[in-house]
């Protein structure tokens, strides 16, 4: 089962912006866009449904099977959140109201949409079907004296391995045990993993060849009570249920979001380059070489563009998307170039997700 994180383009015949104009509520349409002469241009345009663009998805809670796109949207004026299956083939819109608002994960496996909330002291994992039933809801406890906090989910083998971060209460400020448990559909534990790391964050990872590559995010806490950025991936052997001697190091701290390009063997990394609230800075590290590349962006010609978090990724044959509000972002895996495109040229604003079929 492919996920966002995962998944891997065959073809690539056009691109699809959905596009939602958040701050000018102008334009609610879905836009197909394909490459002529060496630019972008828009090649078909249809209607969304009334007041979806209003909302906005987020890129670590997208998902995608072999017929349906499957994602959780922003918060409504009325505080409602809402779960989607977005048509492949027509881009109709399956929508169910979400019972929670603390959403941090999330999961799509081959016949299940698993959501996860975060009660602090406990999780609710809402189970939906493929058709957006709601089937069951899990509760999962680790001890009466403890905050939760996870961070991922992904599927490897047909078990749940959930990236989590944990805090005892009455433990010193900065103090976090790091887990992953390996756990069965319904959330069982099955094993538990002690990272190792109690004075800093591990934010996501990647399955790739038996090994959990994951992003430490940060690594200890300054006089000031600021966590101070790591440079690392760390590399977990689930054979051997240990992490590897061997660490990815980055020239960025605060790796975040991680992905995997399985045809080219890279992990496409987004940085925070001077902290979780800056620019994002765009690594691509190959498993095989080892080879670091940058991603050159310039931000500045974007202006107030740029989002706080990673902007929405799409990986297409040799080339990598990245969609920004008002700007795509195109690198040749190659030629290690990139070209930026500004979509206000196309009448396009605010674009919050790009799929590619």
């Amino acid at each position: 089962m492919n996920n966002y994180k995962n998944r891997i383009k065959k073809f690539l015949t056009y691109i699809v912006c959905i596009v939602s104009l958040i701050s000018l509520y102008a334009c609610n349409n879905i836009y197909g866009i394909e490459k002529k002469d060496n630019k972008f241009v828009v090649n078909s345009s249809q209607k969304r449904e009334k007041g979806d663009f209003e909302l906005w998805y987020y890129n670590n809670i997208f998902f995608e099977n072999k017929d349906a796109y499957f994602t959780k949207t922003s918060t409504d004026n009325n505080l409602n959140v809402w779960i989607e299956k977005i048509d492949k083939s027509n881009f109709n819109v399956t929508r169910k109201k979400h019972t929670s608002i603390d959403t941090n994960c999330a999961l799509l496996t081959e016949d299940k949409y698993y959501i996860v909330n975060n009660f602090i002291t406990y999780l609710s994992i809402d189970v939906y079907d493929l058709n957006l039933n709601l089937i069951d809801t899990i509760k999962f406890e680790y001890d009466n004296n403890s905050s939760l906090y996870p961070m991922d989910l992904i599927e490897v083998d047909e078990k749940i391995y959930m990236l989590c971060g944990v805090v005892p209460n009455n433990s010193d400020f900065g103090y976090t045990e790091n887990y992953i448990f390996k756990l069965n559909d319904q959330f069982d534990v099955i094993e538990k993993y002690d990272l190792q790391e109690n004075k800093g964050s591990f934010f996501s990872f990647v399955y790739a060849d038996g090994y959990l590559y994951l992003t430490h995010t940060t690594e200890n806490i300054n006089e000031e009570r600021m966590a101070l950025g790591s440079n690392e991936i760390c590399i977990f052997d689930l054979n051997k249920k240990i992490f590897l001697e061997e660490v990815k190091i980055l020239s960025n701290t605060y790796p975040f979001d991680i992905y995997f390009d399985e045809n080219n063997r890279n992990l496409i990394i987004a940085n925070g380059e001077n902290g979780p609230t800056s620019n994002h800075v765009w690594t691509i590290y190959n498993i095989d070489t080892n080879e670091e590349t940058i991603i050159p962006i310039d931000f500045s010609e974007m202006g107030n563009d740029v989002p706080a978090r990673s902007a929405f990724l799409e990986i297409k044959d040799d080339k990598y998307y990245l969609l920004f509000p008002s700007y795509l972002v195109e690198y040749d895996i190659q030629g290690k170039k990139s070209k930026t495109y500004n979509l206000k040229d196309l009448g396009i604003e605010n674009a919050v997700l790009i799929t590619a079929q």
